[in-house]
Order: structure tokens, then sequence, then C-alpha cells
């Protein structure tokens, strides 16, 4: 089994640098254009059987349709599939955060099990990712796909947690708009991160990965 988990095309306050964390903002149309390129790779690198699910925000169901489209299928929306709630520095940049809750932030990154009100801490977010995704895969045909489309940090911190490391290790971890990050079932039953940050400009020009 192989499992395509997508981050959300891109949004104004992407290209503003600012926390997103839970509120539903539309795609731009940079966003738009780029859905329908990793729809058309997926549709290239997926063979068999395959599902689709997305978090219901916005930004990433309107992404998840475009995909949709170039597969014949329609996304099941899932709210645990959601970004982090971050309520305190939602809308913020980097300098913004830096002006105004600076220390809660720091707190934030630090400390898995960190309580801020207003925000899940990383240990929540990666709790209720992993559980979601647990649950979405055992459902699912083991020599089939599934195609996941949700945001950073809940794509991160799954990531982290099917590594075996703390989701305060995030941070090290890229990946862009639109770019796809690629896990495989091993025999032995562990997932296997096989690629990271795949993008359309990538794949286009790399031919794509098998």
């Amino acid at each position: 089994m192989r499992a395509y988990l997508v981050r959300h095309g891109t949004t104004r306050w992407n290209s503003e640098e600012r926390w997103q964390g839970q509120t539903d903002l539309d795609l731009l149309e940079k966003g738009r254009r780029d859905a329908r390129k990793i729809g058309r790779i997926l549709q290239r690198l997926i063979h068999g059987k395959v599902s689709l699910y997305a978090s219901d925000l916005k930004r990433a169901s309107e992404t998840a349709e475009i995909i949709g489209r170039e597969l014949d299928l329609i996304p099941v929306l899932r709210t645990e599939l959601r970004e982090g709630r971050f309520d305190l520095w939602n809308g913020m940049t980097f300098k913004d955060i830096e002006e105004h809750c600076l220390k809660e932030f720091l707190l934030w990154i630090s400390t898995p099990d960190a309580r801020i009100s207003g925000t899940e801490s990383l240990k929540m977010v990666q709790e209720r990712a992993f559980s979601a995704f647990q649950e979405i895969v055992d459902r699912e045909d083991k020599e089939g796909s599934v195609v996941l489309v949700s945001h950073a940090l809940w794509i991160k911190v799954l990531i982290c947690k099917l590594l075996e490391t703390e989701p305060t290790n995030y941070f090290k971890i890229a990946l862009d708009n639109c770019s796809i990050a690629v896990l495989e079932l091993n025999e032995r039953g562990y997932w296997r991160v096989q690629h990271l940050n795949l993008s359309s400009a990538l794949l286009d020009s790399s031919g794509g990965h098998s």
C-alpha cells in the first residue's frame, strides 16, 4: 500500500507567510493551477485502486476536488484531517509572533504537550493525525493507494510519528504548498517515507517517480 500525503494549494495567507490554523481560507488561482498539475501527476503515478480523503477546510477540500477530477474520484471530507488549532497566533507572521506572543510560541514548539489557551499542542495534533491515518488505511485495500489532502503541520507531525520521533522535530521537514510526501507500507508492517516535498516542477523535470 502507498499513501500520498498532499499539502493543500497556496492561499493568500500562505503568500504572506501567515499562520492559518483552522481559519477557512480559499485557494489563490496559483493554488488551483498547482492542484491541477499535482492531480495530473498523481494520475500518472498511481496504478490500481485508489481512495481520496481531505480535510474539510476549504483550501484542502478544493485542492482535493481538483485532484479528484483527474483521478475520477469525489474526496471524502474528514474534520480529523484539519490543520492544528492555534488561535493565539493565527493570522500572524513570525515577526508578529515575536512582538506579541513569543514566549507562548517558543513553549509550544519546544514542548510536545504544552498547554496554551485556544491552541492544540503538537502532541494533540499528532495523535489526531495518526489516529485518522490509521483508521483510513486500515479500511482500505492493502494492494491499493490512498491520497490524503491535508495541511503542513498535520502531515509533518504524522511523519514524525511514523518515524518514531518527537513532534517537536516537525520543522526539520520541508513541505511546500501542493507538494507530495509518499509513504509505503513495508511487508513487515511499518511505513517507510519514500519521497518528501515532491512538487509538480520537480516531478515534471525528472519524468516522475515510480
